[in-house]
């Protein structure tokens, strides 16, 4: 991307670019925000005290969920983001209560249509606990203005 913009959105993104890229990706989005800018990031997450041991394994949602995906913590986001960045955090939402909602009302509904889209013998179930965080950030000092 080009240019500057006053307003950022990455939505389920910065999973798929791997930890090493954090940094980065948090440099190169403050440098495509205008003064006062701001950036939505939602992102599926892991607990900050199981990060460091699930960052380089392959699981159930690395190897069939999202092949290849790095699922950041909150602290390895903001970590990166205050290290190669002026961007701050100033609003985390959890919404991962709501997603575990969605996600329970789409398989009830794949299960009650089942025999419309596929033959019993060809179904297979499983499940995975996940979180999804959206944090809301906003330049720093070089980019201060009212909110």
């Amino acid at each position: 991307m080009r240019g500057h913009y006053d307003r950022l959105v990455s939505i389920e993104m910065i999973e798929a670019i791997g930890h090493r890229q954090f940094g980065t990706f948090f440099r190169r989005a403050a440098g495509l925000l205008t003064r006062g800018g701001r950036m939505v990031l939602q992102s599926i997450t892991i607990a900050d005290q199981h990060y460091a041991g699930a960052r380089d394994e392959v699981d159930f949602i690395k190897r069939y969920i999202f092949p290849g995906c790095c699922i950041p913590s909150v602290g390895a986001l903001t970590a990166a983001m205050v290290a190669d960045s002026d961007l701050r955090l100033v609003h985390l939402e959890d919404i991962g209560p709501h997603y575990a909602t969605t996600l329970a009302a789409w398989r009830r509904n794949f299960h009650a249509h089942l025999n419309q889209w596929c033959a019993p013998s060809a179904t297979r179930t499983a499940s995975s606990g996940c979180g999804s965080t959206t944090l809301l950030l906003r330049g720093g000092l070089r980019r201060a203005g009212a909110w």
